[in-house]
């Protein structure tokens, strides 16, 4: 009796568990529907490009080769001003001798000092040993990068992205506290709220705000760098903060957006967010390579946002994952919009119209 009670409890629980998270795993929704904004092409076919940051001159930089094992990994350039986007080479000068150097990289960021026109990147990177942000000058004509220096911190556990506010000054999203993939793997399911937002301020890391999130992913930042945006993957919701004298965050607004947002990238002339996201929540399990691919639909957001709150959200491409499997970023510039992939293609489609 006991014992048939026991596995009736265990049962009634599975349920319960079900029909509480079957919305935010979107077991309701099995495909989406082709949405594009004009002629799409591929821009990179295999090796994944996690994130996209567009440096000007028609140059758009990535993070590509994230792997759990945290052992390898590479950063692409693009350029899009023809007809189709070209992969170009992409020389590092002055690495260090590491190798497990840009093992896993993640979250990337670039800052432009307003004095003297210096571009930097920053490139988060999960080596087994420990997370670490890879630092580096952009240069341009051609474009290549030079190694600076490296950055660690004892609050760098799982951490997802980052955004850059000052020389060696940024926002950063910790995923989650375990550095174990497994572990993140499992968070996502046991929904698990041990993500947070960090300042760091050139030689320390600092809690910027006292809440935890399930699973804080993407952070961007406005034009005039007042407004800091976060996206919080397991809560499918968008996050806007006012930054303080003292570089803490005060939270403004959140809005729910019913997709599992991902990496944000704010166009610097509108200060629209473009959101790399994905529709089918459940399909996260192509990630872990469990049934060997990754079929994951895509789908780019544009959401107009103001003081108030989200002003409009906009679908600009959507895929069955067909065409790209699990999107993770999207950067619209120069009529042009570059949707990446963490494990698989990167694609740039024709922007032929957009709404004021």
């Amino acid at each position: 009796m006991l014992q048939s009670l026991f596995y009736l409890g265990i049962l009634g629980a599975a349920l319960q568990y079900f029909l509480y998270y079957r919305d935010w795993a979107s077991f309701n929704r099995d495909f989406v529907l082709k949405v594009r904004p004009g002629k799409c092409h591929l821009a990179r076919e295999h090796g994944g490009t996690e994130d996209v940051d567009y440096v000007g001159d028609s140059i758009i930089l990535a993070s590509a080769g994230f792997n759990w094992e945290g052992d390898v990994g590479q950063l692409l350039a693009f350029n899009i001003s023809g007809e189709k986007t070209q992969e170009i080479t992409l020389n590092i000068s002055n690495s260090p001798r590491r190798a497990d150097f840009l093992g896993a990289p993640h979250g990337i960021t670039t800052w432009t000092d307003p004095d003297t026109g210096e571009v930097f990147l920053y490139v988060l990177t999960h080596p087994k040993a420990e997370d670490r942000i890879e630092v580096f000058e952009v240069q341009k004509s051609p474009v290549s990068l030079r190694y600076i220096r490296t950055i660690t911190d004892p609050n760098f556990s799982f951490m997802n992205d980052l955004i850059a506010v000052g020389r060696d000054q940024f926002y950063i999203t910790r995923y989650n506290w375990y550095r174990s993939g497994d572990w993140v793997k499992l968070a996502h399911w046991l929904h698990i709220k041990e993500g947070t937002i960090f300042y760091y301020d050139g030689h320390r890391a600092r809690q910027a705000v006292s809440e935890t999130y399930f699973l804080s992913n993407g952070i961007s930042v406005s034009p005039d760098k007042r407004t800091v945006y976060m996206a919080e993957w397991g809560k499918k919701t968008l996050h806007a903060y006012r930054r303080e004298s003292n570089n803490k965050l005060k939270p403004l607004w959140k809005e729910y957006l019913d997709t599992g947002i991902d990496n944000i990238n704010v166009d610097q002339e509108t200060g629209d967010l473009w959101i790399g996201s994905h529709p089918v929540t459940w399909r996260i399990v192509d990630f872990f390579g469990i049934f060997g691919k990754h079929t994951a639909p895509s789908q780019v957001l544009r959401v107009k946002v103001s003081d108030g709150g989200v002003d409009a959200v906009e679908e600009i491409y959507s895929d069955n994952g067909e065409e790209i499997a699990g999107s993770t970023a999207a950067v619209y510039a120069e009529g042009k919009l570059m949707v990446a992939s963490v494990f698989e293609q990167a694609i740039t489609c024709d922007v032929e119209y957009l709404s004021k």
